[in-house]
């Protein structure tokens, strides 16, 4: 009976264990490959070494197919989130420094609270007309619209290192861009939210996977996609003697389009010349 028993206990438990595990998608087995991941060094470069260099601003629109993979999930899910999440995460852990958005060099800071305010936290007053035709007026308590970043800004520099006869690239810092609209206004409004130094970031950026929609098993990591390159952006700007003065200052429409198409080509054959064939 004793034994009954037990082979009856052991039994509920394996049954239970089995079914825990089975519960939901990633508990199957513990994913370890990511969150153990660290930032591969960067290769030392010398000053010598540099013979060419620029410094550009790039501006990804996260609604283009190949950019969704840092703008879902809205919330997070299945151990990942978003970029813009991940980032208020590491600011509010304090294991990064968020920027003021008109400081791209990283010198003046910004609290957290500054930042919420900036993506439509806070409390705001809603009118609610009542029975008796009196209107009410009540606190309404904003959270933090996260979904309503829309494009990121990328500062980077272009260099040719004469050791290696390559062209490389280095990311310097990321900015969020919010897209909202204001109460009783019909007309899109763009607010940068914050700025932040790209190598203060890759410790996080690296223990974050991002969605694989060929391989939900081999994911890689944001730290992957901006080194390797997997987005889409358009030139916004480039280092110039006008105080860095952004192409939309002195062209829109498809005229600026074709100014940041002028900058991409001029950086290319600038390379290509640099070969005989």
């Amino acid at each position: 009976m004793r034994r009954l028993i037990i082979i009856l206990i052991l039994t509920i438990l394996a049954s239970s264990s089995y079914s825990q595990n089975l519960s939901g998608y990633g508990e199957i087995f513990k994913r370890r490959t990511v969150t153990k991941r660290k930032p591969v060094p960067y290769q030392s470069v010398r000053e010598a070494d540099v013979i060419w260099a620029k410094l550009l601003w790039r501006e990804v629109n996260l609604r283009e197919k190949i950019n969704l993979p840092l703008y879902f999930p809205e919330k997070p899910m299945d151990g990942r989130c978003s970029l813009i999440d991940l980032l208020l995460k590491g600011i509010k852990e304090e294991t990064i420094v968020a920027f003021d958005t008109d400081d791209d060099e990283f010198r003046v800071p910004i609290t957290l609270d500054a930042i919420r305010k900036r993506l439509g936290a806070g409390v705001d007053s809603v009118d609610i007309d009542q029975e008796d035709g009196s209107i009410k007026r009540v606190a309404n308590i904003s959270e933090v619209k996260s979904f309503e970043v829309k494009r990121i800004i990328i500062k980077e520099l272009w260099y040719f290192d004469k050791q290696s006869s390559t062209m490389q690239v280095r990311i310097i810092g990321l900015c969020p861009v919010r897209e909202y609209y204001k109460k009783n206004d019909p007309e899109l409004k763009q607010m940068k939210v914050f700025w932040v130094n790209y190598d203060e970031c890759r410790d996080l950026l690296v223990s974050n996977d991002v969605f694989n929609n060929r391989n939900d098993a081999l994911r890689f990591s944001y730290d992957d996609l901006f080194i390797k390159r997997r987005f889409n952006s358009i030139i916004k700007k480039e280092s110039n003697v006008y105080n860095n003065r952004p192409i939309s200052s002195y062209a829109d429409g498809l005229d600026a389009m074709i100014e940041s198409d002028r900058i991409k080509n001029e950086m290319f054959n600038w390379e290509q010349d640099l070969w005989q064939y």
